[in-house]
């Protein structure tokens, strides 16, 4: 159903933003053409979708809805379609891979989380059709979240099916689990039996003694070494999953507080300061 929709009845925090960051060029050239009327009549109805308890999911449209908020514009052209939450991320996925902003990296890698959350049963060749990427890399977005999840919950099961573009159901591919194979330390050769000989005195037994020691590996010693670090690091990596939740979780509360004019400064800021943090290079 096409129509004119209050402004105020959109919520943007909703969590069906497939965009890792906004644009504020684009927000401020949309602006400039909502000006007028004949410019506002040019853009295609932002596209909502009401579910069965009446709640608006804000799909496709949310630069064009922070335009009209700077222009203090009390109504927006909007294609309002029966669906959920799943259904707008969906199509915002769609959506935007096929118009408006170009998706950026960060953001595929953003509408696979938010799909594999809500809709965990889509294929990889789906999910990566509606994005726009290859499926290879919609399974390494898939395995780096499913394992992030089995840390935080060893309890958590894969999933066995998931739903093709046809509709039926096919067994799942297994996770990927990082390898923790250590290389065993190779003990020396040991002296054949006729050249040890038997020892005369205290003195000599003990170098025997001594001499023997040495040649046995240290399995014991060092596979209790190589366990313990590995339940280090495997610590190290859960406390750094709990501190990314919690980041998140803060700067989801900053957003909800502060006024929409800060946000886009305040995502540039972050930006910035995770490329120095990071050096400019990826590491997933």
């Amino acid at each position: 159903m096409i129509t004119e929709l209050d402004i105020n009845e959109i919520n943007l925090a909703r969590g069906t933003q497939i965009r890792a960051t906004i644009s504020e060029a684009a927000i401020q050239k949309y602006a400039s053409l909502m000006e007028t009327e004949n410019g506002r009549n040019k853009f295609e109805p932002i596209i909502i979708f009401r579910d069965t308890d009446g709640e608006l999911w804000i799909a496709d449209g949310h630069h064009r809805v922070m335009a009209a908020i700077r222009l203090k514009l009390s109504t927006i052209h909007a294609d309002i379609r029966a669906g959920s939450k799943a259904d707008a991320i969906w199509e915002a996925a769609r959506a935007n891979s096929r118009n408006g902003v170009p998706l950026e990296k960060a953001d595929i890698r953003k509408a696979i989380g938010m799909i594999l959350a809500e809709m965990p049963d889509r294929s990889e060749r789906m999910i990566a059709e509606v994005v726009g990427c290859a499926p290879s890399y919609v399974n390494k977005i898939k395995n780096q979240l499913l394992t992030c999840e089995h840390l935080n919950d060893p309890n958590t099961k894969p999933r066995e099916t998931i739903t093709g573009k046809d509709g039926k159901k096919y067994p799942a591919r297994p996770i990927k689990s990082v390898s923790t194979k250590s290389k065993k330390m190779k003990a020396p050769p040991l002296p054949p039996v006729s050249a040890v000989s038997v020892p005369t005195d205290k003195h000599e037994l003990s170098i025997q003694e001594e001499l023997f020691s040495k040649t046995q590996p240290p399995e014991k010693k060092t596979n209790v070494s190589v366990d313990k670090r590995q339940a280090e690091w495997k610590q190290k990596e859960i406390d750094i999953f709990e501190i990314i939740t919690k980041l998140m979780e803060t700067i989801n509360e900053w957003f909800d507080v502060a006024p929409s004019e800060y946000h886009d400064s305040f995502a540039e800021r972050v930006r910035k300061r995770l490329n120095e943090i990071l050096g400019n290079e990826s590491y997933f």
